[in-house]
């Protein structure tokens, strides 16, 4: 059957007519309306032949006649010959895995009755063809674009993949990566995620799958070499060490996930150097690249890398999507719908929601979305997308209705209230009582954002998953691999933040709508005010997404800048009242002119700088580099640092000599003076740290770094970090303090001691700002710098003298990792949470010559409280004695 064929048939009006009948039955059927019209069944035998004809056609045409058999089958999901039309039009679309949703179909995972004997061999012979058996697992049914895509990683090809969020793209790499694992022998296998929330959600899954195979890390270690199978579950900026400490043997394969971050503005460059060095260097390795709604995906990653890419994508999902406009109309029970579906125009409407909410989605969104999600069915789960943290929490609070006087009776059941209770214990012992998701929990509502604990995302990802969360209000972190399908998505506000979500963003986010292992469909609704309209033409929009890395972005959109600051100094920018938001792309550019010329050549090449402009780059650079007195491997190793300050600091160091800037105390003990006013050697240990930190400083102006934002204003308010503050709390955290320390010393600092009352808005202000004061300011931004301290203050040691002051030299990856205690760092590096990692060590500590991973898996669980107790066992380690 030839294309034209299948495109005509879809074209056809009565093929057009019944499929978006269909759709507006079953939005109108899920919104209990009475009295709804029926089809004949002429019309419906017409158009179901037509969507025979379109499911032999392209993968666009597939995917429409799949959906068109999954609106028949919900049409009325008792009529057999509707039934077997689904299921006919799902085969031949290759979404076999959706037909587990066709009630009646199979009997003992047999086909009931049969088809035809002609229609029986098709549909055997495509269920042979996209079947897949693994070790240990019932047969999986992989759709084609997946099928195909297992067999372009079978056949060792560097791949660039991009696909919608639900057409499985990563349960195939995950599946061919654990069989590769499985299969091979020893070797290292790299698996980059985009930030630190996804490193313990992704390390425990492969930890879990991976038990007796391969060792599952998420820092690199030393010792890993020649150690058998390692999974390194990794950051771009945790991948830095692995490239400056690893030897030069290629891993088997390294996977980047959610490759569209090399847009990032402020990480992007971490991921450009990452992938350009790691190509470059691992000639052997077969590398991966995945991400959604990308066209030529491998053209764009060409700018970055030198390797040859094949692309693998597709646009097509196998859930249908009803994508819905609800129009809320002044001084009126209806709302106006718009239903916008693959064929035709959009289908227009009213219906009564019984009560009028112009003036509440106007004034309060969250009482707006109280309203509007007590009208769908108690059983679906609905996820609202937020453009800030803290509107989230104060939605999430409405819709719960945790913030209404009196506070309503509990709504869930004993089984549900045991597993929110362990969760709300956690959040009480580590937040405080009044943060607000403890709150709003006890309702069956959570929030989720990128503050969030480890240990306490995970749990509201996985009561979300298990059901017992009906109502999850999300941020942009559902943009960063965070999977979390719902029945319904729900939008009122296209804002990242106070910017405008583009249009990749926005498929990216409606992408979450459906999920297959539960149902054939999923909702969005955008829901806008009537005189305020932005949802058509997000929904309609039809830009095609390609990839540019931030680097070269932030080169082309500041070209003239960069030029005229390619040679100075931060404070020079500053001091001519020049743009400081350039200076980190000056830095990094600075940094591969000088230890990878090729690198750099590539990036500019790839630019809009003229030749001229080039040229006195170039000329200007040429100076900077002969002028430095720095080795290059320490340049080499911290990419981001300006080599003109880190010149400054290596001639400080070589002059003033390592004892005048490497501890002598250590934490806890009580040696040395606690004075800032004596000799730096006689010093106690923390005031030793903070000198160093000072002085660092002094150099890096870390303090303007950790207050300065993006729209170039610095931090003027209560919130503004000192770099005395900074030396504090990193010590602290180092110690092991919980984030409820840091919370309260805030409080009482702020609020307590000045008689300010303190109620659960201050106490989640709080909260926000500390979690991303740990997050950004100390485990990343002064990590950094520390970093730093610790290559050039190595670099004038012996081997004897780096053994002798390890533990100082470690100080980077203690304060990345949050403890100055050796054994939660090699707990932590199984991908085990700190909380988790402290507390388990609280209960028994690691014998001498014991493995950790012999301590993790024969830890009796029954000794941790139930949320610690469950991440242990979800992440494969543990057992249960009676």
């Amino acid at each position: 059957m030839s294309e034209t064929t299948a495109s005509k048939a879809l074209m056809h009006r009565d093929f057009q007519e019944v499929f978006n009948f269909l759709a507006k039955y079953l939005f109108l059927k899920n919104r209990k309306e009475r009295d709804l019209p029926s089809l004949s069944m002429e019309r419906i035998r017409r158009a179901t032949w037509l969507a025979s004809l379109i499911s032999l056609g392209d993968e666009k045409e597939r995917s429409i006649a799949s959906s068109f058999g999954a609106l028949l089958y919900l049409y009325d999901s008792k009529n057999e010959l509707f039934l077997k039309a689904c299921y006919v039009l799902q085969s031949r679309a290759g979404n076999i895995v959706s037909s587990k949703h066709l009630e009646g179909l199979y009997k003992n995972k047999n086909i009931i009755n049969h088809f035809s004997v002609s229609l029986d061999f098709e549909l055997t012979s495509q269920k042979v063809l996209l079947e897949k058996e693994f070790y240990g697992e019932e047969t999986v049914y992989f759709t084609h674009f997946q099928k195909d895509l297992w067999h372009r990683l079978v056949d060792g090809d560097n791949v660039a993949v991009s696909a919608p969020t639900s057409a499985g793209k990563s349960f195939v790499i995950k599946k061919y990566i654990f069989e590769k694992i499985t299969k091979n022998k020893d070797g290292v296998y790299v698996y980059i995620v985009p930030s630190k929330a996804l490193i313990n959600q992704v390390s425990n899954e492969l930890s879990r799958e991976l038990k007796k195979t391969a060792s599952v890390l998420t820092t690199y270690r030393e010792n890993t070499e020649g150690q058998g199978k390692i999974v390194f579950v990794l950051t771009p900026e945790r991948c830095l060490r692995l490239l400056n400490e690893s030897s030069n043997k290629s891993p088997v394969i390294v996977f980047f996930d959610e490759i569209q971050n090399l847009e990032d503005g402020s990480r992007g460059s971490v991921f450009e150097n990452i992938i350009y060095r790691m190509t470059s260097l691992w000639k052997e390795t077969q590398f991966i690249m995945a991400g959604p709604y990308i066209s030529d995906l491998h053209l764009s990653l060409n700018k970055v890398v030198d390797i040859k890419l094949v692309e693998h994508k597709t646009l097509a999902t196998p859930v249908l999507q009803l994508k819905v406009i609800l129009s809320v109309l002044k001084r009126s029970h209806d709302v106006n719908y718009k239903l916008f579906g693959p064929v035709g125009g959009p289908i227009s409407g009213s219906i009564n929601i019984g009560k009028s909410l112009y003036s509440k989605l106007s004034s309060s969104k969250g009482d707006a979305l109280k309203y509007l999600t007590s009208l769908f069915d108690d059983s679906e789960q609905n996820i609202i997308y937020a453009p800030k943290k803290n509107i989230a929490q104060g939605w999430a609070l409405k819709i719960s209705g945790a913030d209404d006087e009196g506070n309503a009776a509990n709504l869930l059941d004993d089984f549900e209230n045991e597993k929110i209770s362990s969760l709300c214990s956690f959040l009480e012992s580590e937040i405080h009582p009044l943060y607000s998701l403890v709150r709003s929990l006890k309702k069956g509502v959570a929030f989720h954002h990128g503050g969030l604990l480890d240990v306490a995302r995970l749990e509201v990802e996985d009561l979300f998953s298990e059901g017992v969360i009906k109502n999850l209000v999300c941020t942009s972190t559902l943009l960063q691999g965070v999977n979390l399908p719902a029945d319904r998505i729900i939008i009122l506000s296209p804002k990242i933040g106070d910017y405008e979500l583009s249009h990749f963003d926005f498929l990216n986010l409606i992408g979450r709508a459906g999920r297959i292992s539960n149902s054939l469909y999923g909702e969005i609704f955008c829901v806008e005010l009537c005189d305020e309209s932005w949802a058509e033409e997000k929904i309609n929009k039809e830009e095609k997404k390609e990839i540019e890395s931030s680097v070269l972005r932030k080169i082309n959109d500041n070209a003239e800048k960069v030029v005229s600051y390619i040679n100075l100094f931060g404070s020079d920018i500053l001091s001519g009242e020049g743009d400081y938001k350039v200076y980190p792309l000056v830095t990094y550019l600075r940094s591969q002119f000088i230890v990878d010329r090729d690198h750099y050549e590539k990036i500019i090449n790839n630019s809009n700088l003229d030749a001229e402009q080039m040229s006195l780059m170039d000329s200007r650079l040429e100076t900077v580099a002969n002028n430095l007195t720095v080795p290059l491997k320490l340049i080499e190793k911290n990419p981001f640092i300006d080599p003109l300050i880190l010149d400054d600091l290596y001639f400080l160091i070589k002059r003033e000599g390592i004892s005048s800037w490497v501890m002598n105390k250590y934490p806890g003990n009580k040696n040395g003076l606690s004075s800032q006013d004596v000799e730096f050697l006689e010093m106690n240990y923390y005031h030793q740290y903070k000198n160093i930190i000072a002085r660092l400083n002094d150099l890096f102006d870390i303090e303007r770094e950790v207050n300065f934002k993006e729209d170039g204003i610095s931090i003027k308010s209560k919130y503004r970090v000192s770099i005395a503050k900074l030396a504090y709390d990193s010590h602290s955290w180092m110690l092991g303090k919980k984030y409820r320390f840091f919370i309260e010393d805030m409080v009482n600092n702020k609020f307590t001691k000045h008689g300010i009352s303190v109620d659960y808005k201050k106490i989640d202000s709080v909260t926000n700002f500390i979690t991303s004061h740990i997050n950004t300011n100390l485990t990343f931004i002064l990590v950094k710098y520390l970093s730093v301290w610790s290559d050039v203050v190595s670099s004038f040691m012996n081997e004897d003298e780096k053994e002798e002051h390890a533990f100082f030299l470690n100080l980077p990856s203690m304060l990345e990792m949050g403890s100055y205690d050796s054994q939660v760092l090699e707990i932590m590096a199984f991908g085990i949470n700190r909380s988790t990692a402290i507390e388990l060590l609280r209960k028994k500590r690691i014998a001498d010559g014991e493995s950790v991973d012999s301590y993790l898996n024969s830890y009796d669980i029954n000794k941790l409280s139930p949320l610690h107790k469950k991440y242990l066992s979800r992440a494969g380690f543990g057992e249960a004695r009676g």
